[in-house]
């Protein structure tokens, strides 16, 4: 009786859709997602075409980490609409999820040349070659996009990453920069630029950064260096509220930079608990996943 009760609603309204939508949402905000699949099931049922519904079953899978009925309706939908660029962007990224890296690239390639420009399948293309170690097709996928957007802060930073790890330091320090002059992730870009003037022995340039951070993070500025152990000290002293702030990734690369300032300083300072955690850093650095720290 109640499904036939929310038939004769729908069909009093000028969008069927809607309804089954507008309740869906409503259980789905009272976690009660049993009934939102229902509801829509019902949606579906009747409007086998509605993409509203097909994306947003779709979507409500996804985000309770179900991803096989997500992909499901994704897939009816564009048996439906196969033109349709959103699904197919979608389904790449659940393939992703999936650790299924060829087809996900395959999706987003196509994507790039149906979609002149489309800028998050070139990004997430970059992201997957960088996950089958397909560096050179990587960083060309991010040169592309920055061609298409210069201000992509996410595209300098993997790009620069990558020549970091290639030990194309020139390359890398430019795209850092470029980080630096966009205003964002600022502490990951002048952590990339201190392990870079180091190597190229530009310790001034070094204590410019090292200063930077410490600004990020509202430590002390006003210290005095007098060798490469004080400085050392403060690379310390960033890892340490790094790690405090939950991030482990760039706080190790901090202890990293730390070490090669001063091969001695971790042995009293670096945390115990973190030894463990953020072995390893610097190359978890250059492969980092899509996150940052704005």
């Amino acid at each position: 009786e109640g499904i036939q009760k929310l038939k004769e609603i729908v069909n009093l309204v000028e969008d069927e859709n809607d309804p089954y939508l507008s309740i869906g949402k409503y259980f789905i905000e009272q976690n009660n997602l049993p009934l939102a699949e229902k509801v829509l099931h019902i949606g579906l049922k009747e409007y086998p075409q509605s993409k509203k519904i097909l994306y947003y079953i779709s979507e409500l899978y996804e985000n309770h980490d179900k991803a096989d009925k997500a992909m499901k309706h994704l897939k009816m939908l564009l048996d439906i609409y196969p033109d349709e660029i959103s699904a197919q962007y979608r389904m790449g990224l659940l393939y992703m999820k999936q650790n299924q890296f060829d087809i996900a690239i395959d999706i987003f390639k196509l994507l790039c040349n149906r979609s002149d420009g489309h800028k998050d399948a070139l990004y997430s293309l970059g992201v997957a070659y960088e996950q089958i170690n397909d560096i050179t097709h990587a960083k060309e996928a991010y040169e592309r996009l920055l061609t298409i957007e210069p201000k992509n802060a996410e595209a300098f930073i993997r790009l620069g990453s990558l020549f970091l790890k290639d030990s194309d330091l020139d390359n890398a320090k430019e795209c850092f920069l470029e980080v630096i002059l966009l205003g964002m992730y600022s502490v990951e870009a002048y952590l990339a630029l201190s392990r870079i003037y180091i190597s190229q022995n530009e310790m001034e340039s070094c204590i410019a950064s090292c200063d930077q951070i410490l600004k990020c993070l509202n430590l002390p500025t006003n210290i005095t260096i007098n060798d490469l152990s004080d400085l050392s000290k403060l690379y310390i002293d960033i890892g340490k509220t790094l790690l405090n702030q939950q991030n482990e990734l760039l706080s190790g690369f901090s202890f990293d930079i730390a070490e090669l300032l001063d091969p001695t300083i971790l042995c009293n300072n670096r945390p115990q608990q973190s030894v463990a955690s953020v072995h390893g850093s610097t190359d978890e650095f250059l492969n980092q996943d899509c996150e940052f720290q704005n």
